[in-house]
Formats: structure tokens, C-alpha cells, sequence
């Protein structure tokens, strides 16, 4: 299916796609040929006829496996955390959405925590590019949206290791791998 940014949250189904990031437990890093591992990737959409991309022009309802790790666990954890002042049926709505993951309710307490902790983050990393875009506009200099993207990938890379280091035992089978 194609990114649309305005797609209902209820439409992803979470089961699946927690599914394949424990799939890809241990998988190497997926990135697109001729990077080597040594590029970086931005979350601009593209559209060519009509039909929206992820980075590197990859649709991933043709070829999932070339979407980056970082770029799939970003949209995961993005989807799955609520505001810092979630209403109650948000917060319900979390818990349904991470209901088939069947973790314990310790290890969901602390899964909230974490995703709470990257949504902070995250915001702040955007209020920031976007401060330093506007100011780069405003005097006309080239701006360099790389320290962004790299602390945008860190946090989420940041975010999979503290999912793996918090989890008990009981959900030994749920855990997300760090690639």
C-alpha cells in the first residue's frame, strides 16, 4: 500500500507489522543497492505517476525488503506512540494496537514508556530542523537537513535497544532485534 500521510491510524494492521520486525530479528540491515551501508536516507515522499514512494523511489508493496530498518521501525514506533497527554481513548487505542503482541501488562507499562519517551524525542528533532530550515530561509544559506537525519535514525535505533533491553523474559519471542 502506498504512504499516505493522511491514512487512518486504524488502517495499519500492527499485528503484521510487529510480526515482520520480529521476523527480521537478526536479518542484516536492509539498505538500497549501491549504498553499502554507508548512506543515509530521508523520509521524502516521492510521487511518480500518480503513485507515492518512500525514499529511493522504493514501493514497498512491490519490494518490502529494500525499505530501510531504521525508515520501518521510525513508522512503527511512530504509529504505536500517543501524546504525552493522551486522552483515554488514545491510550486505549495504544493498547489495542499492541494487543496481539500479547505482552504482559509489565512489559506493556514499559513498551508505553518507551514509545512515549521516542514521541518526546522525536517532536524535538523536528521543532529543531524545522527552526533551523526557517532560519536558513530567512538568511538565505544553504541548509544541511544530515545532523537531522542522523539524529532522527539514532533515536530510533536508540528506541529498538531499549525495547530489547527492557522486556522480561515472558516476551522473550516478541522482542524486537537490532539489525
Amino acid at each position: 500500500m502506498p504512504f499516505s500521510p493522511t491514512r487512518n491510524r486504524k488502517a495499519v494492521n500492527p499485528a503484521l507489522l510487529l510480526c515482520a520486525l520480529i521476523l527480521a530479528r537478526g536479518a542484516p540491515a536492509q539498505q538500497p543497492p549501491g549504498t553499502n551501508g554507508a548512506g543515509h536516507h530521508h523520509a521524502v515522499v516521492k510521487s511518480t505517476g500518480g503513485k507515492q514512494t518512500l525514499p529511493g523511489g522504493v514501493d514497498g508493496s512491490v519490494t518490502p525488503q529494500l525499505i530501510p530498518d531504521t525508515v520501518a521501525y521510525r513508522m512503527f514506533f511512530q504509529l504505536m506512540s500517543e501524546p504525552a497527554n493522551a486522552t483515554p481513548h488514545e491510550l486505549a487505542r495504544q493498547r489495542a494496537n499492541l494487543a496481539p503482541a500479547k505482552l504482559s501488562s509489565a512489559d506493556l507499562a514499559v513498551v508505553f514508556q518507551v514509545l512515549a519517551g521516542f514521541r518526546v524525542n522525536l517532536l524535538a528533532i523536528q521543532q529543531a530542523f524545522s527552526n533551523a530550515w526557517n532560519a536558513a530561509g530567512q538568511s538565505n544559506a544553504a541548509f544541511d537537513g544530515t545532523p537531522f537525519s542522523n539524529q532522527r535514525d539514532e533515536l530510533t535505533q536508540a528506541t529498538v535497544a531499549r525495547v530489547n533491553i527492557y522486556l522480561t523474559n515472558q516476551a522473550e519471542g516478541a522482542r524486537l532485534g537490532v539489525a
